[in-house]
This record gives C-alpha cells, sequence and structure tokens, in this order.
C-alpha cells in the first residue's frame, strides 16, 4: 500500500512494527493527543510513559553507545557500560541446532573487578539477522526472590541459559547483559557477543516457530 503511494493508519501498541512500518506517529493517552513525531520519537515517548524501566535501561544503553563511540581501542569487543564486572566466555551449546534439539544453551562467565561487590541481574536478549530482538529474560524476571551477589567470596560467575527451540530458519545472535541489583543501571552489555543458527524445516513467517501440533477431531 506505501509503494502504491496509499496512505495507511496503522494503530499499535507494538512499538517494533510501529518502527519498522511507520513513518509518523502520535501518542494517545486518555483519548487525547500527547505527542506527534518520527515513529522512533513515539516510540520513545510510549515506553517512557508505559514502560518506565525499560526506558531507563534504553536510555543508559543510547548513553554508552554515544561513550563507546567517543572512545578507541578499549571497546573494541562490542563490550560497554558503567563497569564493574566483565564477562567473558560466552559460547552456545552448539553452532548449528535442527528441529530435534529442543532447547538452545548459551553461557557466559561474569568476573567482577577488583573491590567491587554488588548484586547483579545477568540477562540475555536474542537478536535475528535484522538485528531486531526476538526474545530476552533476566535473572529478576525468572528468580525474583533469588539475589545474585558478586565480589568477595564470589569473584567470578558462570550463567547458563536453557531457552527453548521456537526459532525459525536462520542466523541469531546473542547480547549478554550484567545490570546492578541495587541501581538497575548497566554494569556491561556485550553487543552480538556469540551467534548460532537453526536450521528449521518447519519455519513458519512469524517471529518464531514453536512446535506446534494439530488435531483434528470428527
Amino acid at each position: 500500500l506505501k509503494k502504491d503511494k496509499k496512505t495507511v493508519i496503522f494503530v499499535s501498541h507494538d512499538m517494533a512494527a510501529v518502527r519498522e512500518y511507520c513513518d509518523n506517529a502520535v501518542l494517545i493517552d486518555k483519548s487525547e493527543i500527547i505527542f506527534k513525531g518520527t515513529a522512533q520519537e513515539a516510540s520513545k515517548e510510549y515506553t517512557k510513559l508505559f514502560l518506565p524501566h525499560i526506558y531507563k535501561a534504553q536510555r543508559d544503553e543510547e548513553r554508552a553507545k554515544k561513550h563507546k563511540a567517543a572512545q578507541k581501542g578499549s571497546d573494541d569487543l562490542g563490550k560497554w557500560g558503567a563497569g564493574g564486572v566483565d564477562m567473558s566466555k560466552a559460547v552456545s551449546g552448539k553452532s548449528v541446532y535442527e528441529t530435534s534439539d529442543h532447547t538452545v544453551s548459551i553461557s557466559y562467565t561474569v568476573t567482577a573487578d577488583d573491590g567491587f561487590e554488588d548484586e547483579i541481574i545477568p540477562g540475555i536478549t536474542i537478536k535475528d539477522e535484522r538485528g531486531q530482538p526476538i526474545c530476552g529474560t533476566n535473572s529478576d524476571i525468572l528468580q525474583p526472590q533469588q539475589k545474585i551477589r558478586i565480589g568477595k567470596d564470589r569473584n567470578s560467575l558462570v550463567f547458563t541459559w536453557e531457552i527453548p527451540n521456537i526459532f525459525n530458519q536462520g542466523k541469531y545472535t546473542v547480547d549478554p547483559a550484567v545490570l546492578s541489583g541495587t541501581t538497575t543501571d548497566t554494569l556491561q552489555w556485550w553487543d552480538e557477543a556469540v551467534s548460532f543458527r537453526v536450521i528449521n524445516e518447519f519455519s513458519a513467517p512469524y517471529p518464531v516457530s514453536p512446535h506446534i501440533k494439530l488435531r483434528t477431531d470428527a
């Protein structure tokens, strides 16, 4: 429709879709237009209004990336953040996963800098070939009651994530991250630390392809 010079009005709470398909956007709250601008700007305002914790994380990420762009040499590995810990040894259980593989395994090591001690929230984000986030999680989502502390007696920890293999065929990259459990600041984010490929004969034209079973009853 856009190629045919048609005007499309797209209404959604999916900010990824808004950014991908829209040129301009308006943000409506309680029947009032509270923001007009580009799709990217409207997406930020939406996140700020309805998802303040995600907005803070995104803002920290943008600030860190700007800082990274100003640096030379030390950030060549794609790592950025406030510091205090360092991630290493990011690996995937297999380089290629097939339909018979029910889970994808990702692991990495977090080591505290000398003198650093804090509660941490490790996490991961998995992105497709276009760089779009497909899924992600962290320890605070999975185990909110379990606090993870690093430093002093436990200077290094290994985290292993078992993710159901619901991915379409293609290549995926993993961004590990570690947040502070006390301030939620991003201590370190590792862009595309590891990748894996999926071969899926049942791939569907959607972001994910879970193992769906069909039953027909007479």
